[in-house]
């Protein structure tokens, strides 16, 4: 069964691997990782660094791409299926440092990141972030082209 790449295989198909599956999934990370506050769809399986993962089984998003216009269209089908997750905005301070460099993840002008508007230059609230790239207030179904 081992003709896919890995992200292709679905959550049965690794379980059904078994041990085999290690071959994808080391496991074995050297520099510490965290993570937090995202929506897995469509059953998506979350790395075992993110505990508190949210995972919903429907799919939730359409992506529809027309390389020919060079235009994308985006249809939200329940915008609550991302929220819930008590995401905080992204800001240099829970980035932490650089393992290597020991520097913290700064603007090149060394001013600290506070990712505080989405894609489309929404404001973000401070708490309750939608995640993803996009802030969603609305219900209902949400269609957009970028």
């Amino acid at each position: 069964m081992k003709n896919k790449k890995w992200w292709e295989y679905t959550k049965e198909e690794l379980l059904e691997l078994g041990d085999a599956a290690k071959d994808f999934f080391i496991g074995n990370a050297v520099l510490p990782v965290a993570m937090g506050g995202n929506v897995f769809l469509n059953d998506a399986v979350p790395s075992r660094h993110e505990s508190q993962a949210k995972i919903v089984a429907q799919k939730g998003i359409n992506v529809e791409i027309d390389p020919a216009l060079g235009k994308v269209h985006i249809q939200i089908h329940d915008p609550e299926l991302l929220r819930g997750t008590t995401a905080m905005l992204v800001t240099t301070d829970l980035l932490g440092k650089t393992y290597h460099a020991n520097m913290k993840y700064e603007e090149p002008d060394s001013s600290p990141y506070h990712f505080d508007s989405d894609f489309f230059g929404t404001k973000r609230p401070d708490a309750d972030v939608t995640p993803g790239p996009f802030e969603l207030s609305e219900k209902g179904t949400i269609d957009f082209d970028i």
